[in-house]
This record gives structure tokens, sequence and C-alpha cells, in this order.
């Protein structure tokens, strides 16, 4: 599989597990006396998700507005930014 296909998989995956978490935080929020212990994982694991989320999604565009010429700074520039976030 090439890189941009790669990176469109996973931001695709994601994005999904990123909702999955907004839905299972918002499940428990809705319930009459939520169990605080379950808030507080829901919440670090959402923001997780999140986090992933960005960083996939900056991946992405940073390989979508990559130049034609694959410049040696570009590709150490990407490296560090991919390896920082991931």
């Amino acid at each position: 599989m090439d890189t941009k296909a790669s990176l469109w998989t996973e931001y695709r995956h994601s994005f999904a597990e990123f909702s999955e978490r907004v839905r299972e935080l918002q499940s428990l929020t809705t319930r009459a006396n939520p169990d605080p212990e379950a808030l507080a994982t829901a919440s670090h694991e959402l923001e997780q998700a999140r986090v992933m989320y960005l960083c996939r999604r900056e991946a992405l565009v940073e390989q979508l507005l990559r130049p034609k010429s694959h410049s040696t700074m570009w590709r150490s520039h990407s490296a560090m930014a991919s390896s920082a976030c991931c």
C-alpha cells in the first residue's frame, strides 16, 4: 500500500476511534448516577483518541500538501513531525 493510501486508512481509523470514544462518554453522561471512575477513564480514552486523530490528520495533510520534488529538508521535517506526534 502506498503512503498516501496508508495515511488515509490511518486517518479514517483514528476518526472512527475518536467518534466511538465520544459516543461512549456521552452514553456515560446520560446515566442518572454515572460512575466517576468510569467517566474519568472514558475522558482519558477520549483525549488519547483525539490526540491520535489530530496527529493522523496532520500527517495526511502534510502528505497531501507535499511538493512533487521531495527535498531532504522536507523529509526530515516530516519525519520529525510524525515521530513527535504519534
